[in-house]
């Protein structure tokens, strides 16, 4: 079933549609800095992630809260940002043992060095191949 907006109406649709959105009170307030290390979030449920990312939003030092509108491979994926790493990592001790919701800490100055880097899955049951650059491998 679709979900529209009518469905979560305290979210926003944003990104062309991909993704239900919520400013924090941190963003509302004028904040810009906030952890460069996120919650990110997968579910099967997405209205229990709805809910759950509608709460962490009301937090004080939440900055923007997010989850895609439609499911990938079964899965809905969801992002919490908050102000600061320690706010994240107490979040995370919360959520690492929930029964419904899978949630990780990613690392966006780790990962934003690494974005341009590509993988072509060929199926589900193989490892991703890295695409070819053109240029032999080193030997």
């Amino acid at each position: 079933m679709a979900r529209t907006m009518s469905t979560f109406p305290t979210f926003e649709l944003r990104f062309a549609g991909a993704f239900f959105c919520l400013d924090g009170p941190a963003r509302r307030r004028g904040e810009t800095a906030y952890s460069q290390r996120k919650l990110c979030f997968t579910a099967t449920d997405q209205g229990l992630l709805a809910r759950h990312l509608q709460r962490l939003a009301e937090r004080e030092d939440c900055f923007f809260v997010k989850f895609g509108a439609r499911a990938r491979a079964g899965m809905y994926l969801g992002r919490c940002f908050l102000l600061t790493d320690t706010a994240v990592g107490q979040v995370w001790s919360q959520y690492k043992t929930h029964p419904s919701l899978y949630c990780v800490v990613q690392d966006d100055d780790f990962v934003r060095r690494l974005r341009d880097q590509h993988a072509e899955w060929l199926d589900d049951d193989q490892l991703a191949q890295p695409k070819s650059s053109g240029h032999a491998p080193d030997a």
